[in-house]
């Protein structure tokens, strides 16, 4: 499975790939932020992105939009990372439309099989 992070913050970053690739024995490629998501989703065959709500310049709904408005990355599945966990918060994510969110801090040993699940795999 190949995930790509998007995450400003270089310490999640790390945690993030440890937990995924050292445990869970994914491929995971990493941004750090949402500059060149679309051109980097749509070259790497990705199966999912971890996407940081919270983000300087290009916030993770911006992110979710460029991604949806280009053919290429559209069906890509899209789950967020937040701090933020509140019914309101995921809601106003899109939770309700589909969009998963993943709550921070998560844990990094149950995470690639949280991903997994939330992915129906």
């Amino acid at each position: 499975m190949k995930i790509l992070v998007v995450d400003d913050d270089a310490d999640q970053r790390l945690l993030l790939t440890l937990a995924l690739e050292e445990v869970g024995g994914m491929q995971v490629i990493t941004l750090p932020g949402g500059d060149s998501i679309v051109e980097t989703a749509a070259a790497g065959s990705f199966d999912a992105i971890l996407l940081d709500v919270v983000m300087p310049r290009i916030d993770g709904p911006h992110c979710l939009e460029l991604l949806r408005a280009d053919e290429r990355t559209k069906g890509l599945p899209v789950i967020f990372l937040t701090a933020r966990g509140s019914r309101e918060d995921r809601a106003s994510l899109g939770e309700e439309n589909g969009i998963q969110t993943l709550a921070k801090p998560f844990d990094p040993i149950s995470l690639a099989d949280t991903l997994r699940g939330l992915l129906g795999q």
